[in-house]
């Protein structure tokens, strides 16, 4: 059983070791941020073997969702291992399937499944709070109806685009007070939720699953969503208080992770805004207001880091990587200077390419020793920024 995610432990004894992101400058920010990526390798290699066995067991490969919010973690509920369920982020966990950039990398993931004989299961999150709509995600202004109603109007889209069944999405919503899922059938009065299910035995728990997912889930699919609920009825039944801690109560991010390859990154303390996002520059600009009301709080000082990162698999892919890497530099900081040139001060980049599978980072444009950034090509600023 496992009591903690080899990536939390791993987390927790660094933190004890004296991490304090808060207070550091950034460029320690930085140097820390390169000790947990090192950190973080190990830890993947550790569970490569068995996210292997659990993919061909049932044969899946698992994606989800998420909300920007960087202590929001789906595989955290589950109790899974690194590198099991990838992430996809946005504010508000806002996609359609049918935007550009979304539709061409979703694609690319149903075919990495199917041309190894697996399901693509696309976990479709929006998440909450039962405590009062305050609490509930800001992206959607607290309003959880709309995003449930996005969730639902996520997955229809995704089957109409794969009527055979090849991929499987599946709307679950994310209770924060309790840290919690519950997984929905066709419509949002049929769910199965894991606050249900402690004590019981495993048996009647598939047997609910088996009733309130229906036909349109697969079968191996239905145990694996088994599996997570009782990953989850064990982290919730372990950490009943764990969501009251003030890191989960309050904004604490040192940075924006704008871009792709997230998985290794410290919790909490990161927004990530993924590219594949519907309205891209409003979510970075909502990003920075966020950063600017944390540092203002006083609740993180010295600034903040805008790390930039585009994720490749392949060697040969490397070379477009780093292009990608530069041109989102640029549209980032073209579009946070034109909206607040007060920040500029307060930023440092932090450009990066991270290989899928080993979760490596490589700077891009950066000097190794002081990691000041210098972009291969100047980034023209409009003329009263030069003062």
């Amino acid at each position: 059983m496992l009591v903690f995610t080899l990536r939390e432990v791993r987390m927790k004894k660094l933190m004890e070791e004296g991490f304090n992101w808060s207070e550091w400058d950034n460029t320690t920010r930085m140097e820390k941020l390169i000790e947990v990526n090192r950190n973080y390798m190990k830890v993947v290699a550790e569970d490569a073997l068995d996210v292997e066995e659990i993919y061909q067991k049932y044969g899946i490969h698992v994606e989800c969702g998420v909300c920007a919010d960087g202590r929001i973690s789906f595989a955290k509920y589950g109790r899974c291992f690194e590198g099991e369920i990838i992430p996809r982020r946005s504010i508000g966990a806002k996609f359609r399937y049918g935007h550009p950039t979304f539709r061409k990398s979703f694609d690319k993931s149903a075919r990495y499944a199917k041309e190894r004989g697996r399901i693509f299961v696309f976990f479709i999150t929006f998440h909450y709070d039962d405590r009062g709509t305050e609490k509930c995600c800001a992206g959607w202004k607290n309003n959880t109806e709309k995003a449930r109603k996005a969730a639902f109007s996520l997955r229809d889209q995704i089957r109409r685009a794969y009527p055979l069944g090849d991929v499987c999405p599946i709307v679950v919503g994310m209770e924060t007070s309790k840290e919690e899922y519950i997984f929905f059938d066709e419509t949002p009065d049929r769910f199965i939720a894991t606050s249900e299910q402690i004590g019981k035995d495993r048996h009647k728990i598939f047997a609910e699953i088996q009733t309130i997912l229906g036909s349109r889930v697969p079968l191996d699919v239905k145990k694996y969503v088994l599996r997570l609920i009782e990953g989850n009825t064990r982290h919730m039944t372990e950490h009943k208080l764990e969501a009251e801690h003030p890191i989960s109560m309050e904004h604490c991010e040192m940075g924006i992770f704008f871009g792709e390859g997230a998985t290794w990154t410290p919790p909490h303390r990161l927004m990530i805004i993924n590219p594949n996002s519907m309205s891209l520059g409003e979510e970075l600009l909502k990003a920075v207001e966020l950063q600017i009301e944390v540092q203002q709080s006083g609740r993180v000082k010295n600034g903040f880091l805008l790390i930039v990162s585009t994720k490749y698999r392949e060697l040969s892919e490397i070379p477009g990587a780093i292009e990608q890497t530069r041109d989102l530099t640029r549209f980032a900081l073209q579009l946070i200077w034109s909206y607040r040139r007060d920040v500029h001060a307060m930023i440092d980049v932090m450009s990066i390419i991270v290989n899928v599978e080993t979760k490596e980072l490589t700077l891009v444009d950066m000097d190794h020793e002081t990691f000041e950034f210098t972009p291969l090509e100047e980034i023209e600023y409009e003329p009263d920024f030069a003062e």
